[in-house]
């Protein structure tokens, strides 16, 4: 049984700007030159190309779709992202930073800069490591297409490399299952295994589609009342418990009944509701001296008057003026800023529900007991499990209780595992700001014996405290 001794580290990047200078974009830019490198320029402009191509072919549909004049507002609420190739879209973010300013998805690209990051500033210790470039092919397979993994096992290799461990990458091997490194020391040799939760879970993903089936009705309505209005909704059951009309009629009612007077909730068992008016006047005032990405924090702050990092938000505009970066110039994706909108409205949600809180705040059970079979029976083991915190504070403080819960009670086995470490990650997004944070929970044998640096990220000007990012929040 591991001894419980939990250290807990966060660091926040307080600013991010498009100034060359800065040293951690210096060093992304290190990092994402190093892998076109690997990848090969031919077959990075390829691939580039191919995700610009795909938002090219995604916005002629849009602007060419009657559905939304029609009523239907699903294609709005729809993630951007480029499925089939998730290295290259991730790589294509980072180059926009430096050649194509004002092409940037900022929810997406905040989760991305921290890796390369680390990476452009350890590149000689990468390239110094048995298995590297078997490695990188893993991660720019695009029949494979898991790059966050592979991600996550270079920062991790870095971690150790930081802690004066030399470090070799396994190959992998399908009749055997095998561990992702080995790191030695003197005569210290041990298995590391890796293992990164996708970012959000099944239950999250699925309440999210839910949502969405019930925005759908509820835009409907406020379009067929055709004021611009900002709709907040908190389920207190499970979302999929609410009838799909029920927010529709509650926007309705709403607005019947006098609750608008003293901008209270109207209340049911399943939900609280609120509505506010917009003022496009002023809205289109601020947009007229300086456009604005709808897909933005400052956009929504700038329709709702407020924005919260972990917030839920849905927006549906109708642009008055486009102005989009060097339209001409085909590899300039997601480069439209609106300086007008004819309409918006916009909505925000969240659950409290006990059920949807704890089924958020997965237990990561079933990555602790995969990473226990890939540790050889001889030998000793160190297990990472990396997850990212996107749901809210209270999940969080429901998964860490979770979790000791689970190292408490969980059967190694015969396997000599040392070490267990949870990077817990925070990649977010403000107005004029990106908020980076983790916190690393560790349970070992030997405490400070492995690693004393337990922050994963090398990223400039990082600041560490004794308490945990989601109990700040």
């Amino acid at each position: 049984m591991l001894n419980e001794n939990i250290i807990n580290f966060n660091f926040l990047v307080l600013t991010m700007n498009n100034n060359n200078n800065d040293e951690w974009i210096h060093f992304a830019k290190q990092g994402l030159d190093w892998l076109i490198k690997k990848m090969g320029c031919e077959e990075w402009y390829r691939r580039r190309q191919n995700v610009a191509d795909y938002f090219h072919q995604v916005k002629i549909l849009n602007q060419t779709k009657e559905s939304i004049e029609q009523g239907d507002l699903s294609n709005e609420f729809s993630p951007i992202a480029i499925y089939n190739d998730w290295m290259s879209w991730y790589m294509y973010l980072v180059e926009s930073v430096f050649e194509r300013q004002g092409c940037d998805d900022p929810f997406q690209s905040s989760r991305i800069y921290p890796f390369f990051v680390t990476i452009g500033r350890d590149i000689d210790a990468l390239e110094s490591m048995k298995g590297i470039e078997d490695k990188l092919k893993i991660m720019f397979n695009e029949k494979q297409n898991k790059p966050d993994s592979t991600l996550y096992e270079l920062a991790v290799a870095l971690l150790y490399h930081r802690n004066g461990w030399y470090v070799e990458f396994l190959p992998e091997s399908i009749q055997n299952k095998t561990p992702d490194l080995q790191i030695t020391k003197n005569s210290d040799k041990y298995w590391v295994e890796c293992k990164r939760v996708a970012k959000v879970n099944d239950y999250a993903e699925k309440e999210r589609l839910e949502w969405q089936k019930r925005l759908f009705h509820l835009m409907n309505a406020m379009q067929m009342v055709g004021r611009p209005a900002f709709s907040e909704v908190i389920f207190k059951v499970p979302i999929d418990q609410v009838k799909e009309h029920v927010l529709a009629s509650a926007y309705l009612h709403y607005i019947t009944c006098g609750f608008l007077e003293d901008n209270s909730f109207f209340s049911t068992e399943e939900i609280d509701f609120r509505i506010s008016w917009l003022n496009l006047e002023a809205i289109n005032e601020e947009l007229k001296g300086s456009s604005v990405k709808p897909n933005s924090p400052f956009m929504i702050k700038l329709i709702t008057g407020d924005y919260h990092m972990d917030g839920n938000y849905s927006l549906a505009l109708k642009p008055s003026l486009i102005e989009s970066v060097n339209p001409d110039n085909k590899l300039y994706v997601l480069n439209d800023f609106y300086g007008g909108v004819h309409s918006a409205y916009a909505a925000k949600w969240d659950c409290i529900a006990e059920e949807s809180t704890d089924r958020k705040a997965n237990n990561l059970r079933r990555k602790l007991i995969d990473a226990v079979e890939q540790i050889p029976q001889e030998g000793k083991g160190i297990i990472h499990i990396g997850y990212e915190t996107v749901t809210g504070s209270e999940v969080e403080i429901r998964r860490e209780e979770k979790i000791k819960k689970m190292i408490n009670e969980f059967d190694f086995r015969s396997k000599n595992i040392v070490s267990l470490y949870f990077n817990s990650m925070q990649f977010l997004t403000d107005v004029n700001l990106i908020d980076w944070e983790e916190t690393t929970i560790r349970y070992e044998q030997f405490p400070d014996a492995i690693l004393k640096d337990l922050l994963l990220f090398d990223v400039p000007d990082t600041k560490a405290s004794d308490a945990v990012h989601w109990k700040k929040d």
